[in-house]
Protein backbone atom coordinates (compact mmCIF):
# COMPACT_ATOMS: atom_id res chain seq x y z
CA UNK A 1 0.00 0.00 0.00
CA UNK A 2 3.01 2.45 1.15
CA UNK A 3 4.21 1.67 -2.15
CA UNK A 4 1.13 3.25 -3.96
CA UNK A 5 1.28 6.35 -1.28
CA UNK A 6 4.13 8.37 -2.02
CA UNK A 7 3.54 8.58 -6.26
CA UNK A 8 0.18 9.63 -5.03
CA UNK A 9 1.47 12.42 -3.36
CA UNK A 10 3.50 13.30 -6.16
CA UNK A 11 0.48 13.38 -8.45
CA UNK A 12 -1.42 15.53 -5.87
CA UNK A 13 1.65 17.85 -5.53
CA UNK A 14 1.97 18.76 -9.09
CA UNK A 15 -2.01 19.45 -9.22
CA UNK A 16 -2.24 21.22 -6.32
CA UNK A 17 1.01 23.58 -7.75
CA UNK A 18 0.21 24.41 -11.08
CA UNK A 19 -3.45 25.42 -9.93
CA UNK A 20 -1.62 27.47 -7.51
CA UNK A 21 0.54 28.49 -10.35
CA UNK A 22 -2.58 29.58 -12.86
CA UNK A 23 -3.77 31.71 -10.45
CA UNK A 24 -1.02 33.29 -9.20
CA UNK A 25 -0.40 34.16 -13.70
CA UNK A 26 -3.85 34.96 -13.93
CA UNK A 27 -3.53 38.39 -15.79
CA UNK A 28 -6.95 39.55 -13.97
CA UNK A 29 -4.71 39.46 -10.81
CA UNK A 30 -2.33 42.37 -11.55
CA UNK A 31 -2.48 46.06 -10.70
CA UNK A 32 -4.84 48.23 -12.93
CA UNK A 33 -2.86 49.51 -15.93
CA UNK A 34 -2.02 53.40 -14.99
CA UNK A 35 -3.07 55.00 -18.24
CA UNK A 36 -1.95 59.14 -18.66
CA UNK A 37 -4.14 61.71 -20.11
CA UNK A 38 -4.82 65.14 -21.46
CA UNK A 39 -8.11 66.74 -20.88
CA UNK A 40 -9.05 67.35 -24.20
CA UNK A 41 -10.98 66.01 -27.16
CA UNK A 42 -7.67 63.98 -28.88
CA UNK A 43 -7.92 61.54 -25.71
CA UNK A 44 -11.73 60.63 -26.82
CA UNK A 45 -10.88 56.72 -27.57
CA UNK A 46 -9.27 56.40 -24.48
CA UNK A 47 -12.30 57.75 -22.59
CA UNK A 48 -14.62 55.36 -24.71
CA UNK A 49 -13.26 52.25 -24.30
CA UNK A 50 -13.50 52.81 -20.77
CA UNK A 51 -16.77 54.21 -20.65
CA UNK A 52 -18.07 51.53 -23.10
CA UNK A 53 -16.72 48.65 -21.70
CA UNK A 54 -14.07 47.74 -24.36
CA UNK A 55 -11.55 47.31 -22.23
CA UNK A 56 -13.58 45.11 -19.85
CA UNK A 57 -14.37 43.28 -22.67
CA UNK A 58 -10.37 42.10 -23.03
CA UNK A 59 -9.95 41.27 -19.27
CA UNK A 60 -7.63 44.83 -18.25
CA UNK A 61 -8.38 47.34 -15.73
CA UNK A 62 -7.16 50.08 -16.49
CA UNK A 63 -6.69 53.51 -14.20
CA UNK A 64 -6.79 56.56 -15.70
CA UNK A 65 -4.71 59.49 -14.63
CA UNK A 66 -5.00 63.54 -15.34
CA UNK A 67 -1.75 64.89 -16.35
CA UNK A 68 -1.22 68.93 -17.69
CA UNK A 69 1.25 68.72 -20.18
CA UNK A 70 2.83 65.87 -22.46
CA UNK A 71 6.14 66.77 -21.28
CA UNK A 72 4.79 65.50 -17.77
CA UNK A 73 3.42 62.74 -19.30
CA UNK A 74 6.61 61.87 -20.66
CA UNK A 75 8.75 62.32 -17.22
CA UNK A 76 5.63 60.09 -16.11
CA UNK A 77 6.79 57.27 -18.22
CA UNK A 78 10.10 57.18 -18.13
CA UNK A 79 10.20 57.42 -14.17
CA UNK A 80 7.49 54.54 -14.54
CA UNK A 81 4.40 56.15 -13.17
CA UNK A 82 2.24 55.30 -15.78
CA UNK A 83 2.27 52.22 -17.86
CA UNK A 84 0.54 53.26 -20.98
CA UNK A 85 0.62 57.09 -22.08
CA UNK A 86 -3.30 58.07 -23.65
CA UNK A 87 -2.45 61.64 -25.16
CA UNK A 88 0.89 62.71 -25.22
CA UNK A 89 2.32 64.70 -28.31
CA UNK A 90 4.70 63.06 -30.65
CA UNK A 91 7.75 65.48 -30.62
CA UNK A 92 7.34 65.71 -26.98
CA UNK A 93 7.59 61.24 -27.01
CA UNK A 94 9.83 61.49 -29.51
CA UNK A 95 12.07 63.33 -27.95
CA UNK A 96 11.96 61.39 -24.52
CA UNK A 97 12.55 58.75 -27.31
CA UNK A 98 15.74 60.14 -28.26
CA UNK A 99 17.07 59.99 -24.25
CA UNK A 100 15.77 56.88 -23.52
CA UNK A 101 16.26 54.15 -26.09
CA UNK A 102 12.86 53.99 -27.79
CA UNK A 103 10.70 53.34 -24.70
CA UNK A 104 7.37 55.37 -26.39
CA UNK A 105 6.09 53.19 -28.78
CA UNK A 106 2.66 54.59 -30.93
CA UNK A 107 -0.14 52.56 -31.67
CA UNK A 108 -2.80 55.55 -32.22
CA UNK A 109 -2.58 58.62 -33.68
CA UNK A 110 -4.87 61.69 -32.93
CA UNK A 111 -5.03 63.60 -36.43
CA UNK A 112 -5.20 66.74 -36.84
CA UNK A 113 -7.28 67.90 -40.24
CA UNK A 114 -8.24 71.03 -41.61
CA UNK A 115 -11.75 71.32 -42.94
CA UNK A 116 -14.19 73.82 -44.38
CA UNK A 117 -16.65 75.94 -42.61
CA UNK A 118 -14.68 76.23 -39.18
CA UNK A 119 -15.27 72.35 -38.21
CA UNK A 120 -11.22 71.71 -38.00
CA UNK A 121 -9.63 70.51 -35.25
CA UNK A 122 -7.63 73.34 -33.83
CA UNK A 123 -7.12 77.03 -34.83
CA UNK A 124 -5.62 80.27 -34.26
CA UNK A 125 -8.56 82.32 -32.66
CA UNK A 126 -8.33 86.24 -32.02
CA UNK A 127 -10.08 87.87 -28.75
CA UNK A 128 -12.89 89.61 -30.15
CA UNK A 129 -11.96 93.42 -29.43
CA UNK A 130 -8.59 93.28 -30.58
CA UNK A 131 -9.06 94.46 -34.29
CA UNK A 132 -6.83 91.24 -35.13
CA UNK A 133 -8.45 90.09 -38.82
CA UNK A 134 -5.90 88.52 -39.95
CA UNK A 135 -2.37 86.50 -39.05
CA UNK A 136 -0.23 89.27 -39.74
CA UNK A 137 -2.14 91.64 -37.68
CA UNK A 138 -0.47 89.09 -34.59
CA UNK A 139 2.90 91.33 -34.79
CA UNK A 140 3.58 92.81 -31.44
CA UNK A 141 0.37 91.20 -29.56
CA UNK A 142 0.89 88.35 -26.83
CA UNK A 143 -1.01 85.05 -27.91
CA UNK A 144 -1.57 81.59 -26.08
CA UNK A 145 0.28 78.72 -26.93
CA UNK A 146 -0.54 75.11 -25.74
CA UNK A 147 2.17 74.33 -22.42
CA UNK A 148 5.46 72.56 -23.18
CA UNK A 149 7.26 72.04 -26.42
CA UNK A 150 4.35 71.19 -28.54
CA UNK A 151 3.11 74.80 -28.63
CA UNK A 152 6.66 76.80 -29.03
CA UNK A 153 7.42 73.85 -31.82
CA UNK A 154 4.38 74.29 -33.97
CA UNK A 155 4.85 77.83 -33.79
CA UNK A 156 8.44 77.97 -34.92
CA UNK A 157 7.42 75.70 -38.07
CA UNK A 158 3.61 77.01 -39.03
CA UNK A 159 4.26 81.18 -38.16
CA UNK A 160 6.62 81.51 -41.12
CA UNK A 161 4.10 79.86 -43.36
CA UNK A 162 1.63 82.40 -42.12
CA UNK A 163 3.60 85.52 -42.58
CA UNK A 164 4.85 86.03 -39.38
CA UNK A 165 8.65 84.78 -37.98
CA UNK A 166 8.10 83.24 -34.00
CA UNK A 167 10.05 86.57 -32.45
CA UNK A 168 7.75 88.75 -34.07
CA UNK A 169 4.90 87.70 -31.35
CA UNK A 170 5.34 87.29 -27.53
CA UNK A 171 3.82 84.41 -26.24
CA UNK A 172 2.31 83.01 -22.92
CA UNK A 173 2.61 78.85 -22.40
CA UNK A 174 -0.86 78.37 -20.77
CA UNK A 175 -3.33 75.28 -19.64
CA UNK A 176 -5.94 75.46 -22.04
CA UNK A 177 -8.56 76.18 -19.18
CA UNK A 178 -7.31 79.51 -18.98
CA UNK A 179 -7.64 80.52 -22.25
CA UNK A 180 -11.35 81.77 -21.83
CA UNK A 181 -10.68 83.70 -19.49
CA UNK A 182 -7.61 85.32 -20.54
CA UNK A 183 -9.16 86.61 -23.46
CA UNK A 184 -12.10 87.90 -20.92
CA UNK A 185 -9.60 89.53 -19.19
CA UNK A 186 -7.81 91.30 -22.26
CA UNK A 187 -4.18 89.80 -21.21
CA UNK A 188 -4.21 87.75 -24.10
CA UNK A 189 -5.06 89.02 -27.86
CA UNK A 190 -5.04 85.33 -29.49
CA UNK A 191 -4.58 81.49 -28.81
CA UNK A 192 -2.38 80.26 -31.37
CA UNK A 193 -3.29 75.87 -31.33
CA UNK A 194 -6.76 76.21 -29.57
CA UNK A 195 -8.12 72.76 -29.63
CA UNK A 196 -11.17 71.31 -27.90
CA UNK A 197 -13.00 71.09 -26.59
CA UNK A 198 -11.58 74.79 -25.51
CA UNK A 199 -12.01 76.24 -28.98
CA UNK A 200 -15.80 75.98 -28.95
CA UNK A 201 -15.90 77.13 -25.08
CA UNK A 202 -14.28 80.28 -26.15
CA UNK A 203 -16.46 80.63 -29.54
CA UNK A 204 -19.73 79.86 -28.05
CA UNK A 205 -18.58 82.52 -25.60
CA UNK A 206 -18.31 85.54 -28.47
CA UNK A 207 -15.16 86.30 -26.88
CA UNK A 208 -13.00 84.70 -30.38
CA UNK A 209 -12.96 84.82 -33.52
CA UNK A 210 -11.07 82.14 -36.08
CA UNK A 211 -8.38 83.79 -37.63
CA UNK A 212 -6.88 80.52 -39.00
CA UNK A 213 -8.95 77.34 -39.50
CA UNK A 214 -6.70 74.06 -39.05
CA UNK A 215 -3.16 75.66 -37.86
CA UNK A 216 -1.62 72.61 -37.23
CA UNK A 217 -2.78 71.45 -40.89
CA UNK A 218 -0.67 74.04 -41.64
CA UNK A 219 2.60 71.57 -41.53
CA UNK A 220 1.09 68.98 -43.94
CA UNK A 221 -2.58 67.23 -44.09
CA UNK A 222 -3.77 64.73 -41.67
CA UNK A 223 -1.22 65.83 -38.93
CA UNK A 224 -0.56 63.27 -36.14
CA UNK A 225 1.09 65.82 -33.53
CA UNK A 226 -0.29 63.58 -30.76
CA UNK A 227 -0.97 59.99 -30.31
CA UNK A 228 -1.20 57.14 -27.46
CA UNK A 229 1.93 55.41 -26.94
CA UNK A 230 2.78 51.57 -25.20
CA UNK A 231 6.25 52.18 -23.01
CA UNK A 232 8.43 49.28 -23.23
CA UNK A 233 8.39 46.48 -20.65
CA UNK A 234 5.01 47.96 -18.99
CA UNK A 235 2.95 45.28 -20.33
CA UNK A 236 3.08 42.09 -21.63
CA UNK A 237 2.81 41.49 -25.47
CA UNK A 238 -0.62 39.91 -25.11
CA UNK A 239 -1.64 42.88 -22.85
CA UNK A 240 -0.17 45.28 -25.40
CA UNK A 241 -2.47 43.68 -28.23
CA UNK A 242 -5.53 43.42 -26.30
CA UNK A 243 -5.18 47.17 -25.16
CA UNK A 244 -5.05 47.58 -29.06
CA UNK A 245 -7.94 45.73 -29.60
CA UNK A 246 -9.80 47.86 -27.07
CA UNK A 247 -8.84 51.17 -28.59
CA UNK A 248 -9.43 49.85 -32.21
CA UNK A 249 -13.03 48.93 -30.85
CA UNK A 250 -13.57 52.51 -29.46
CA UNK A 251 -12.26 54.02 -32.83
CA UNK A 252 -14.57 52.34 -34.70
CA UNK A 253 -17.56 53.16 -31.94
CA UNK A 254 -16.90 56.67 -32.92
CA UNK A 255 -17.31 56.21 -36.55
CA UNK A 256 -20.28 54.82 -36.43
CA UNK A 257 -22.48 56.76 -33.53
CA UNK A 258 -20.82 60.13 -32.67
CA UNK A 259 -23.68 61.04 -30.36
CA UNK A 260 -22.96 58.30 -28.28
CA UNK A 261 -19.43 58.34 -28.30
CA UNK A 262 -19.30 62.51 -27.30
CA UNK A 263 -20.82 61.51 -23.79
CA UNK A 264 -17.59 60.23 -22.79
CA UNK A 265 -16.18 63.48 -23.10
CA UNK A 266 -18.20 64.62 -19.66
CA UNK A 267 -16.43 62.96 -17.89
CA UNK A 268 -12.56 63.56 -18.64
CA UNK A 269 -12.58 67.02 -19.79
CA UNK A 270 -15.50 68.78 -17.86
CA UNK A 271 -17.40 69.83 -20.97
CA UNK A 272 -20.91 70.56 -20.36
CA UNK A 273 -23.80 68.56 -21.49
CA UNK A 274 -25.47 70.86 -23.72
CA UNK A 275 -21.84 71.75 -25.70
CA UNK A 276 -21.16 67.93 -26.50
CA UNK A 277 -23.13 67.71 -30.04
CA UNK A 278 -20.72 70.97 -30.92
CA UNK A 279 -17.28 69.20 -30.05
CA UNK A 280 -15.23 68.93 -33.34
CA UNK A 281 -14.16 65.32 -33.19
CA UNK A 282 -10.52 64.25 -34.93
CA UNK A 283 -9.98 61.45 -36.93
CA UNK A 284 -8.08 58.67 -35.17
CA UNK A 285 -5.82 55.76 -37.22
CA UNK A 286 -4.28 53.00 -35.46
CA UNK A 287 -0.55 52.15 -36.15
CA UNK A 288 -1.68 49.11 -37.76
CA UNK A 289 -4.10 51.23 -40.65
CA UNK A 290 -2.57 50.91 -44.59
CA UNK A 291 -0.60 54.07 -44.59
CA UNK A 292 -0.37 54.92 -41.27
CA UNK A 293 3.76 54.07 -41.06
CA UNK A 294 4.29 56.35 -43.66
CA UNK A 295 2.02 58.72 -42.88
CA UNK A 296 4.02 58.91 -39.51
CA UNK A 297 7.21 58.81 -40.63
CA UNK A 298 6.83 61.95 -42.89
CA UNK A 299 5.43 63.92 -40.23
CA UNK A 300 8.67 62.69 -37.97
CA UNK A 301 10.94 63.62 -41.02
CA UNK A 302 8.64 67.27 -41.89
CA UNK A 303 9.15 67.84 -38.06
CA UNK A 304 12.61 67.46 -37.76
CA UNK A 305 13.63 69.44 -40.85
CA UNK A 306 11.17 72.36 -39.23
CA UNK A 307 13.73 72.44 -36.11
CA UNK A 308 10.97 70.67 -34.14
CA UNK A 309 12.53 67.66 -33.04
CA UNK A 310 16.43 67.18 -31.71
CA UNK A 311 16.98 63.82 -33.61
CA UNK A 312 15.14 62.39 -36.67
CA UNK A 313 14.40 58.82 -36.00
CA UNK A 314 16.58 56.36 -37.66
CA UNK A 315 14.00 53.74 -37.96
CA UNK A 316 10.00 52.98 -37.69
CA UNK A 317 10.98 51.11 -34.36
CA UNK A 318 8.44 54.06 -32.58
CA UNK A 319 5.46 52.56 -33.99
CA UNK A 320 4.39 49.77 -32.64
CA UNK A 321 3.04 46.90 -35.12
CA UNK A 322 -0.11 44.94 -34.41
Amino acid sequence: MRKFLFPLLLVLLTIIGGVYWVAQSDPTDRDPIKVAYLPIGAGLPIFVAEEQGFFDEQGLSVDLIEFKTSNDIAAAGLSGRVDVIGTGATNAMLDANSNANGQFRLFLANNYVKRADGQSTDFVIARSDSNVENYADFKGRTVAIFPGSVGEVFLAAVSPKLGLEPDEVETVAMPPAQWLPSLQSGSIDGVFGAVEPFATFILDEGVGEIIVDGYYAELMPDVPASGAWFISQKLTEDEERRFYAAIQKAVRFIATDEVAARQALAGYTAIPAEKLSRIRLQEWRMSGDDGMSETLRTFAETFYRQGGLAEQPTSDDWIWKP
